[in-house]
C-alpha cells in the first residue's frame, strides 16, 4: 500500500462490540508454530507493550505460511495455517447476535502484502473481514473513496460488528487503508449505504460536508430487530464521522429489511426543484423503493418498483440507479437500475443483475431496449464472485466497483489474516449490439494501464488442431492477457490459466452452447467448499465473424474474463492455486482454432515496499516486479486439459519472512515506522510495449482516454 493513515486506531475499544450466533466461529489457529517463529515471539514479547498493540496472532502467522507453504500442498492443508469457519451467510439476515467483549485490530499496522492467495493488484484491506463496497464516491479534491462492509474486531476474518473500512485512491489503482470511518455500537451494527458531498449544505452540517446514508441494524434484546436508515456527516473529508441524532433513524418503516439506501442529487431536465433521490430495497419483498428529500433528513416516498419476472429467490440488495449516455439518441440518457441478489445468482449464490429503463417523476419505468425483455433482469457479471457492487458518486467517468467474492463460500475460503478483495474498477457505459439491443458496456479502467510492464513474448496466427500449446515465456501469478481467436471448427477454444501441480483454470468459448466460460474444477484449493466451488460458469456471447477478443485479467487469487464479439461477456471468478502454478497455454478440443494475436504483460505490485517482503511466496517482488520465467513444455492431443508444466520460481526461505516480521515489530517499537508513514513515490518504470499500457501512456499526456 502506498501510505498509511495519519491517525491511529485505539488499540482497545471500550464499548462492547456485537458479534452473530451465526458467525461467532471465529478462525482457530493450529497447534504447529515452527520455531523460528516461536523465537520471534519470545523477542516480541521482551519489547514494549506499546509495539504489539493491535497486531493480530495472525499476521505472524501468516509470515510462516507465505514462506513455508508447498507449491504442491496436499489438498487437505489450507495455505494460511488457519482452520476456515464452516459458518455461512443465510439469505435474508444475520440471526441473532451475542454481546461479546473485544478489541480493534490496528488498521496502521505495517504488513507485508505477500502471503499466499494475497491479490497484487486488487485492493484488499492489510487485516481483517470485508464485504460490500459502501459510498463509493468522488470528491472535489480528486480523492476516490471507497467505504465497506468490516469487522474490525481483532482476527475478525468473518462476517460480523458490522461497520464501515475506509480506503482512498487518487487513480482506483494506488489505495491507502484509513482508519474505521463509522463503527458497531452495542445497540446498531452499521450495514450498507452510500455517500453524498453535500456542496450547498442542505443538511445543515456545513458546506461541503461528507454525509454517509447506511442502513442501521438495531439490536433489540441481543436479537437483531428493524432496519432503518440513519447518517453520519464529517467534515474533515471522510477522516472522521459523527452520528447525526445519535444514530437515530432519519427512515425508518418498522421493516426488519429495509436495506443499502443508495443516495444521489437528481436535477429534473425541466429546470424544476432538484432534490436528494434514495433508492432503497425492502429485501425479502423484492421490493425497489424510491424516496425524495430536500435535506437528506426528511424524506417522502416517490414510488415502488417490483419487476414482475426479475429473479425473487433470497434477498435483493445494494440497489443503485444512474445514467449513461444513450448510443442511439445522441445528447440522451438512459437510466441503469442495478440490485444484487443472494441468494439466485446466475452462477449460484451471489450475483448482480441491471434493467434498463425511465425515471420519471420520481418513478423507474424499464423498457425493453436491453438483450432482456422488460422487467426481465440482465446479469452485469456471469462468474460467481463479482457481488454487491455500486458505482462512485460524482466521478468524472461511470466506475463501477464490486465484492470479488460470494456468500456462498466467502467466509471461508483459505486467506488469513484477511478475508475478500474488490474487483478492478470498470468503467460503465452502453453499447449496442450485433442485434440493435443495448447492454451495460464494461471496461477495465485505462489506469490500470500503469502496473503493465513491458511485453512478454507475443504470439500470431498460430493454429491448434485439438492440441493444448504452451505459450512460451509466458507466466506469472499476476497477468494481463490481450487476445483475438478465431473460434474455427473447435468445439471449445480458449486458454488455461495458472497452469502446474495439475491445476489450471480454463478460460475460452464453447461452440454448442456460444458461451464464453470459466471452468475452475481443477483451479487449485478448494477444500473449503468442495461441492460450490469447483464450477464451470458461462455467459452468452453473440459471434461476429467466428472472432472472440479476450480481454483478461488474471491476479493471485482471481480471474475476470471481458470477451467481446457482437457483445459482451464479463465473468469474475476468484481461485486458489499453488503459487507455482503460472503457466499459460492456448488450446482447441475436437478441430481446430487459430490464435490471431496474443500479448500478454506482468502486472506489477500496487503494494509498496514497505508492504511487500522481498522473501515472500508471491512471484511479486519488493519493487513489485513479477517473475518472468519461461515455462516450457510438449503439446498432447486431445486438449482434455493442460499439458504438464514447471516453473523456475522457488518459495523463499523462512528465514526472510521471520527477518521481515521482526523488523516490523522492532520498527514500531522504536518509532521508526510511524502510523503515519508518507505515501512513497511510485518508481515503477513506465511500460510502453502492451497495446493497454500504451493507451494508458497516451491519454496520460493528453489528459484524457
Amino acid at each position: 500500500m502506498k501510505g498509511f493513515p495519519q491517525r491511529a486506531l485505539p488499540s482497545t475499544f471500550g464499548a462492547l462490540l456485537l458479534a452473530s450466533s451465526a458467525f461467532a466461529q471465529e478462525v482457530s489457529q493450529t497447534g504447529v508454530v515452527s520455531s523460528a517463529i516461536t523465537s520471534l515471539a519470545s523477542e516480541a514479547s521482551a519489547l514494549p507493550s506499546t509495539a504489539m498493540s493491535g497486531i493480530p496472532v495472525d499476521s505472524m502467522t501468516a509470515t510462516t505460511s507465505s514462506s513455508s507453504a508447498s507449491s504442491d500442498a496436499s489438498a487437505t492443508q489450507t495455505s494460511s495455517g488457519v482452520t476456515p469457519s464452516s459458518t455461512s451467510m443465510p439469505g435474508g439476515g444475520y440471526g441473532n447476535f451475542t454481546v461479546t467483549p473485544d478489541q480493534f485490530v490496528e488498521t496502521s499496522t505495517p504488513y507485508n502484502y505477500s502471503e499466499p492467495y494475497r491479490n497484487q493488484y486488487h485492493y484488499s484491506p492489510p487485516f481483517n473481514w470485508m464485504n460490500d463496497p459502501n459510498g463509493p464516491i468522488y470528491t472535489d479534491d480528486g480523492t476516490y473513496h471507497l467505504f465497506y462492509q468490516y469487522n474490525p474486531a481483532n482476527n475478525g476474518t468473518v462476517a460480523a460488528n458490522q461497520s464501515w473500512g475506509h480506503a482512498t485512491s487518487k487513480d482506483l489503482v494506488q489505495w491507502e487503508t484509513l482508519p474505521v470511518a463509522i463503527v458497531a455500537s452495542q445497540n446498531e451494527l452499521i450495514f450498507s449505504g452510500s455517500a453524498v458531498v453535500d456542496r450547498n449544505n442542505t443538511g445543515g452540517f456545513g458546506e461541503g460536508a461528507l454525509v454517509a446514508v447506511y442502513a442501521t441494524a438495531h439490536i433489540e434484546d441481543n436479537v437483531l430487530g428493524r432496519q432503518a436508515v440513519s447518517l453520519a456527516y464529517s467534515t474533515d473529508n471522510g477522516t472522521t464521522f459523527t452520528k447525526y441524532d445519535e444514530g437515530r433513524p432519519v427512515l425508518d418503516l418498522s421493516l426488519p429489511d429495509l436495506r443499502d439506501p443508495n443516495v444521489k442529487w437528481f436535477q429534473p431536465e425541466d429546470g424544476s426543484q432538484g432534490y436528494w433521490r434514495m433508492s432503497v430495497v425492502i429485501a425479502e419483498s423484492y421490493l425497489v423503493a424510491i424516496f425524495s428529500s430536500p435535506d437528506l433528513k426528511n424524506w417522502t416516498e416517490l414510488s415502488r418498483y417490483a419487476p414482475g419476472d426479475a429473479t425473487t429467490a433470497g434477498v435483493w440488495e445494494c440497489p443503485d440507479i444512474f445514467t449513461l449516455p444513450d448510443p442511439q439518441n445522441e445528447g440522451q440518457n438512459v437510466s441503469v437500475l442495478i440490485v444484487s441478489v443472494n441468494p439466485g445468482g446466475v452462477a449460484g449464490g451471489s450475483g448482480t443483475w441491471y434493467l434498463l429503463g425511465d425515471y420519471n417523476n420520481g418513478t423507474f419505468t424499464p423498457n425493453d431496449r436491453a438483450q432482456a425483455p422488460a422487467g426481465v433482469e440482465n446479469w452485469l457479471d456471469f462468474g460467481a464472485d463479482n457481488y454487491a457492487g455500486l458505482t462512485f458518486t460524482d466521478a468524472p467517468e461511470p466506475e463501477f466497483i464490486g465484492w470479488m467474492s460470494n456468500w456462498w463460500y466467502g467466509q471461508d475460503v483459505p486467506t488469513s489474516p484477511w478475508r475478500s478483495a474488490n474487483t478492478i474498477p470498470r468503467t460503465l457505459s452502453l453499447r449496442q449490439t450485433a442485434n440493435g439491443t443495448l447492454q451495460v458496456h464494461q471496461t477495465p479502467d485505462y489506469r490500470l494501464g500503469q502496473l503493465m510492464s513491458p511485453s512478454l513474448p507475443s504470439t500470431y496466427g498460430y493454429t491448434a488442431q485439438s492440441t493444448n500449446q504452451t505459450l512460451e515465456g509466458v507466466s506469472g501469478e499476476s497477468l494481463h492477457i490481450d487476445a483475438v481467436v478465431r473460434v474455427g471448427d473447435a468445439q471449445t477454444c480458449g486458454f488455461y490459466l495458472r497452469v502446474g501441480n495439475g491445476q489450471y483454470t480454463s478460460v475460452g468459448y464453447n461452440a454448442s452452447s456460444q458461451q464464453i466460460f470459466v471452468d475452475r474444477t481443477y483451479s487449485g484449493n478448494a477444500t473449503f467448499n468442495e461441492t460450490r466451488f469447483p464450477a464451470y460458469h458461462g455467459g452468452p456471447i453473440q459471434l461476429e465473424g467466428g472472432i472472440v477478443k479476450f480481454d483478461i485479467y488474471v491476479d493471485v487469487a482471481s480471474v475476470e474474463v471481458f470477451a467481446e464479439s457482437g457483445s459482451q461477456t464479463v465473468i469474475t471468478d476468484i481461485i486458489f492455486p499453488d503459487a507455482s502454478s503460472t503457466g499459460v497455454q492456448f488450446f482447441a478440443v475436437e478441430g481446430s482454432a487459430e490464435l490471431v494475436s496474443f500479448q500478454a504483460s506482468n502486472m506489477q505490485s500496487i503494494w509498496g515496499p514497505e508492504d511487500v517482503s522481498t522473501g515472500g511466496n508471491s512471484t511479486i517482488g519488493g519493487g513489485g516486479q513479477n517473475s518472468t520465467s519461461s515455462v516450457s513444455a510438449s503439446a498432447t492431443s486431445g486438449g482434455a486439459g493442460p499439458v504438464s508444466t514447471e516453473s523456475s520460481s522457488a518459495s523463499s526461505s523462512m528465514a526472510s519472512s521471520v527477518t521481515s516480521g521482526v523488523s516490523s515489530v522492532v520498527a514500531s517499537a522504536t518509532g521508526a515506522v510511524e502510523s503515519g508513514i508518507s505515501t512513497v513515490v511510485n518508481s515503477l518504470t513506465l511500460p510502453t510495449q502492451s497495446p493497454a499500457a500504451q493507451r494508458y501512456a497516451r491519454a496520460i499526456m493528453r489528459s484524457d482516454k
